[in-house]
């Protein structure tokens, strides 16, 4: 007669059902490591999450909400983009203040105060600069002559972009512009 026993019977399903359902549980629960990216202000990120417990779909949303963020800010912020609000700024010329959007004068409040902190070492007003050289590629490769390097410098300085009340930036020179790339 065979020797049946239902604790042995019921301890052997556990443990035949956990060799089963090992992988699944581990996978769900344990940490595991994600990454996501994508396309902005003519780069691209990337975001790593060492430790990640969230859901799949979770997942999912931070991107899509990581992306929408960038994309907003790139409208603003993309010196890349013609039509961002910073592009439309450095192409004017008036020298009168001009409304911009709030997250515009976040950032250029944050630049002025770094380059004040620096002594003039960070300049958000370097992009005659960073132009003649041909730092974006949009220029040819030539070394610029003294005198060039000496015109775009006259459109350098912190002190010629200044924030005022009612999301206002003013151009102190006409030809001054913004490059936020380092601070935004």
């Amino acid at each position: 007669k065979p020797n049946y026993s239902p604790k042995k019977t019921l301890f052997g399903l556990l443990f035949l059902g956990a060799l089963v359902f090992y992988p699944y549980l581990r996978a769900q629960y344990l940490p595991r490591s994600v990454e996501f990216g994508g396309e902005t202000m003519g780069t691209y990120y990337t975001v790593k999450i060492a430790d990640s417990r969230m859901p799949k779909r979770r997942l999912r949303a931070l991107h899509a909400d990581t992306q929408a963020l960038l994309t907003k800010l790139n409208t603003v912020l993309s010196t890349y983009d013609p039509d961002s609000a910073i592009s439309r700024f450095n192409s004017s010329t008036n020298t009168t203040p001009q409304r911009v959007p709030e997250s515009l004068i976040t950032v250029t409040r944050h630049a002025l105060k770094l380059s004040r902190e620096t002594g003039g070492a960070f300049d958000p007003t370097v992009r005659p600069l960073v132009d003649l050289w041909g730092f974006y590629g949009n220029q040819d490769q030539t070394i610029p002559t003294q005198a060039d390097i000496d015109a775009a410098r006259r459109r350098v300085g912190a002190h010629l972009i200044q924030t005022t009340g009612n999301h206002e930036l003013t151009k102190l020179h006409g030809a001054a512009s913004l490059d936020l790339s380092a601070s935004a």
